[in-house]
């Protein structure tokens, strides 16, 4: 059964703000260290903007930012509770941009 197109538009629009040139491996073995800084928004959009990313068409839930490299900063907003599986998931996800790079594979 096929998807409708807006179905599969809106899956799309709702990954996160991490569209990427290249995909590089998620590290398998080994230690890495890194220096990360969470920068806490509420406007994940406009702060990530603001840190160098180009304008996105879809509202993005966080990005990853390097600064130079060792150095990685990230834009989401804090979780609301304990269970806020959304802003966990999107802070794991833009951490793993830190220590992997662009991991995101090409359509």
């Amino acid at each position: 059964m096929k998807l409708p197109r807006l179905a599969v538009l809106a899956l799309l629009l709702l990954a996160g703000g991490c569209a990427t040139e290249r995909t590089d491996p998620i590290p398998k073995d080994g230690e890495m260290s890194r220096k990360i800084t969470w920068v806490i928004t509420e406007d994940t959009q406009t702060a990530c903007r603001n840190a160098g990313r180009r304008p996105l068409l879809y509202k993005t839930l966080g990005c990853a930012v390097w600064k130079d490299s060792g150095n990685c900063v990230i834009y989401a907003r804090p979780p609301r509770t304990e269970d806020d599986r959304r802003a966990m998931e999107t802070l794991g996800h833009e951490m793993l941009h830190c220590f992997a790079g662009h991991f995101h594979h090409q359509p």
